[in-house]
């Protein structure tokens, strides 16, 4: 939930005062929310994001 929580605010933030503009330029942004499992290592690549994505994707999966 707080993984979530941190990237919430600069997504809706931007398409909120724009609507329709900030859609273009937010297409990655968007891409990265849709998918929650890019989301975990793209916030802590330093951390370990091939490793937690192989076991996340085994044990959750």
């Amino acid at each position: 939930m707080d993984d979530n929580n941190t990237m919430n605010p600069p997504v809706p933030s931007t398409p909120i005062p724009d609507a329709g503009q900030p859609t273009m330029p937010s297409a990655p942004d968007m891409p990265t929310q849709d998918t929650n499992e890019p989301m975990p290592p793209s916030d802590m690549p330093s951390d370990k994001p091939d490793e937690n994505q192989d076991e996340d994707t085994q044990t959750g999966q």
